[in-house]
């Protein structure tokens, strides 16, 4: 395939929407001195696509632009280019204005100035097996990290105050998070086909778990809700096979239907059993009563037991996918 400088005219600023879409022997791009905008999906899906040179002249770059291109692994941008900037080895798109990391790749690392990471930053970033996200970062916007299947664990520093619907969805590999504690909500599709996932701590300052944030977690066993959850909403744990019990604490007031394809899920440990009225669990799970009288309590088995203590402890967190006291 030719050069991208010999396909472009001069005349021509713009690398339009789809422009190299699966183009699979393009390896390497230098964007042409006279182009001033990269649209968004111009390089969808070159799966071969390894480097990208940013010149000077460029002064937009949408989200995007670069999706779906798993092999992306060197990225540069002119020293003099006034809207962009990638520091020596970060391998990633960043505005200067913003603080935004709007493209990264499998080799990118995020430097501590960064505030925000955008939209689909990694979109499909499948070689990425390992990210640290500073404590510099604010934001993590939709889908950022979405089915970047090689990625392993993930920490959310508690600098880290919103996260966007589906910024991890897709991620297969991901057996280990550990979120923010300044997180007021799960949104949704958070962990969405994260199949790898085996515990998760809701931590204390989140308020509501929505729809479908851990659906098709087909390897998750471990659930604790924080003490401040109120809302728990539809298909939160659709298809979360694994699942055998779970306590949900006081605070919850509101479950959609909520377990909805757990055929394991047999014990669940709350007070207030009417909380469960249409939430999708089947007809044989067996409500644990923390409030039980020690007569009551004789005839429980241990798993039983064991639910109680968690739930007289407020909630079990999950780090990294081991529990926090290991």
């Amino acid at each position: 395939m030719k050069e991208v400088t010999e396909i472009i005219p001069e005349w021509q600023t713009e690398i339009g929407v789809g422009m190299f879409r699966n183009c699979n022997n393009l390896r390497s791009v230098v964007i042409p001195s006279w182009v001033t905008k990269i649209q968004c999906q111009s390089f969808d899906h070159c799966h071969n696509l390894t480097s990208v040179e940013i010149p000077a002249s460029v002064t937009e770059i949408d989200s995007g632009a670069f999706n779906g291109c798993p092999r992306l692994s060197h990225i540069t941008i002119s020293p003099d280019n006034k809207n962009y900037y990638s520091p020596d080895g970060c391998n990633a798109i960043i505005e200067r204005k913003s603080e935004t990391l709007i493209i990264g790749c499998q080799n990118t690392i995020i430097p501590k100035t960064v505030k925000k990471i955008k939209s689909c930053a990694f979109w499909h970033c499948t070689g990425l097996d390992s990210i640290n996200i500073p404590d510099s970062v604010e934001e993590i916007q939709e889908e950022a990290f979405y089915y970047c299947k090689g990625l392993g664990e993930i920490t959310i520093p508690d600098s880290v105050t919103k996260i966007g619907e589906g910024a991890f969805g897709g991620c297969s590999g991901l057996t280990g998070v550990k979120l923010s504690s300044r997180i007021t909500e799960i949104p949704k599709e958070l962990f969405r086909y994260c199949t790898g996932i085996n515990g998760i701590g809701i931590p204390n300052s989140v308020k509501k778990i929505k729809t479908h944030a851990f659906a098709g977690c087909s390897s998750l066993q471990h659930v604790g809700i924080g003490e401040l959850v109120e809302e728990i909403g539809d298909y939160v744990f659709d298809g979360c096979t694994s699942l055998s019990s779970i306590v949900i604490p006081d605070s919850v007031k509101e479950i959609g239907a909520a377990f909805v394809r757990c055929p394991n899920l047999r014990l669940v440990c709350i007070k207030d059993a009417k909380v469960l009225d249409d939430t999708g669990l089947n007809s044989d799970v067996k409500i644990v009563n923390p409030g039980a009288s020690k007569a009551e309590r004789e005839s429980w088995s241990k798993e039983e037991q064991d639910l109680a203590i968690q739930y007289k402890f407020s909630h079990v967190f999950y780090e990294l996918g081991r529990p926090v006291d290991e």
